[in-house]
């Protein structure tokens, strides 16, 4: 996991939410200022779907961060496929975010629900519910 740097991590949990089963991370781990989407892993599937990263960058994936005085802006366009298995049918799912910040004094985050910072914990993720067409 990228923690050397300022970096932004979710996780979705689509069945049960017992296990950690997807991770995505956006950073810039070298300090050149590129931004990329970086799936760390994937939920379990034994069939290989068309299009999806199993592990690494995903190309597809489009991520901005805009930087203005006292705030910081990140933009993230993930197709459906990566975020497998949620689908168009999907209603509702665990879903947690973290931003990491490391300025050499020390790791410290801020999180929307719980199950990221200490430990990759699923049944503490905030639940999403989708409503509407």
């Amino acid at each position: 996991m990228i923690r050397k740097v300022v970096s932004l991590s979710f996780l979705i949990c689509a069945v049960l939410c017992q296990a950690e089963q997807a991770v995505w991370q956006l950073g810039k781990p070298d300090g050149s200022g590129k931004v990329f989407a970086y799936k760390h892993n994937n939920f379990w599937t034994p069939e290989l779907l068309e299009g999806l990263t199993i592990h690494g960058l995903m190309p597809d994936t489009n991520v901005k961060v805009e930087k203005s005085p006292g705030k910081v802006v990140y933009t993230i366009k993930v197709p459906l496929r990566e975020l497998y298995p949620l689908s168009e049918k999907t209603k509702e799912f665990g879903f947690s975010w973290l931003v990491n910040d490391n300025d050499g004094n020390g790791r410290k985050y801020i999180q929307w629900s719980s199950g990221i910072g200490p430990s990759k914990t699923p049944v503490l993720f905030g639940y999403i519910s989708v409503r509407g067409e």
